[in-house]
């Protein structure tokens, strides 16, 4: 294993695929051979010996059972879609049966959503857990930048910047409408580029009431920025994964388990 591994423990929209009222195509194949079967986004950091997650979706009890995480030491939260935080009770009964000293931090203007939500979360032995995410921040020897990204009708998110030794990526799972200034200050010089990517093709439909990038704009980003490998994650059950040969062949389509080193 490389001392930097990215994994993606779920690669699904908010919804799951496949969805469980849904009988689409993919839905269906997601049932039957389920090359499409993946669950709501999370992704686990592994920084030289230290385990970081990225959001805990609700079905991260049984994604971290499946990748036999341990020792999870830093929690980073992109914003408080039930989708990102829904499994931070079970990040807090790790706390608590395993008096392990995980730290989580969230943007300052979600920790009132999240106190409201978590409320035990924020007294006792769970007290001080909790803090107002930094704009910049080291983990174990990669710079961090945290930055509001728009999410569309949904208000905003957060995504995240990591360097090391001149080798940059980015997370941005929840965005649509980057400003030219976001890509200019964020996305440039990119090894990875982490982009959510809800739809293959939502172009009939109202853009004002959409939150996530579908594939064929985030493809307009990855032409304007040129990282140079890009992965779309957050798929819903509008991307069929067996589809991904029409991607440029530096572009690919996340899966739940996949492994990415990062130098």
């Amino acid at each position: 294993m490389s001392s930097a591994q990215l994994t993606f423990l779920g690669s699904s929209d908010s919804q799951g695929v496949p969805r469980w009222w849904c009988r689409c195509e993919v839905c269906s194949e997601a049932r039957e051979t389920k090359i499409n079967a993946r669950t709501r986004p999370s992704v686990l950091l592994e920084l030289h010996g230290a385990k970081v997650l990225i959001d805990a979706s609700p079905e991260f009890r049984l994604q971290a059972t499946r990748e036999n995480v341990q020792n999870l030491e830093t929690v980073l939260i992109t914003h408080a879609h039930n989708d990102h935080i829904l499994g931070l009770g079970d990040v807090l009964d790790y706390l608590r049966w395993e008096s392990a000293n995980t730290q989580i931090y969230v943007p300052e203007s979600v920790l009132p959503q999240l106190e409201r939500r978590f409320e035990y979360a924020f007294t006792g032995k769970y007290a001080n857990r909790f803090h107002a995410m930094p704009k910049t921040f080291e983990l174990h020897g990669w710079k961090v930048s945290a930055f509001e990204i728009p999410h569309g009708f949904n208000g905003t998110a957060n995504g995240f910047k990591l360097k090391r030794h001149g080798k940059t990526w980015v997370y941005c799972s929840d965005s649509i409408g980057l400003s030219d200034a976001l890509l200019e200050q964020h996305f440039q010089d990119l090894e990875l580029l982490i982009l959510g990517t809800s739809f293959w093709d939502e172009s009939s439909t109202d853009y004002a009431g959409r939150s996530v990038y579908d594939v064929l704009e985030a493809l307009e980003v990855v032409r304007k920025i040129k990282p140079i490998k890009t992965v779309f994650t957050h798929l819903g059950h509008g991307v069929d994964a067996r589809d991904a040969a029409k991607l440029p062949k530096n572009v690919s389509l996340a899966r739940d388990g996949l492994k990415l080193e990062l130098w």
